[in-house]
């Protein structure tokens, strides 16, 4: 089955995936969800994804070491989505290697079309 594209969300908040995850399959994305960077891990070893969202403050890890690792390994656009809200954590991020970094709360049109220009970005640099 045709898609627009495999999102991996790394967040350990069951109702905000759940949410994120309806919102992309209505338009036709496969979503895949971890709830540790661990799970993450695994599901990178078998799937490659086009975007990955990301929390960088979860239990298991810390997410600015995550991004550093998967960085090197993936070509995936990296959008941290996150409550770790001070401006210094979003320039890390981006310095990093992420292509964005969404605050929590966030209004989900606006992730919607952030996901959208990252992956048109994407798409178009592989043409």
């Amino acid at each position: 089955m045709d898609n627009n594209g495999t999102i991996l969300l790394i967040d350990n908040d069951i109702y905000l995936n759940n949410i994120i995850q309806m919102e992309f399959y209505w338009r036709d994305y496969m979503v895949l969800t971890a709830m540790t960077y661990d799970e993450a891990r695994y599901i990178l070893k078998k799937v490659k994804p086009d975007i990955i969202l990301m929390e960088a403050n979860l239990p298991d890890g810390d997410g600015f070491g995550f991004l550093a690792e998967i960085c090197s390994k993936t070509d995936a656009g990296i959008i941290i989505i996150t409550n770790l809200t001070g401006n210094s954590y979003m320039i890390q991020g981006l310095s990093m290697g992420c292509d964005d970094y969404i605050k929590k709360p966030f209004r989900r049109e606006v992730m919607i079309a952030r996901v959208e220009v990252v992956m048109r970005r994407k798409k178009s640099a592989s043409l």
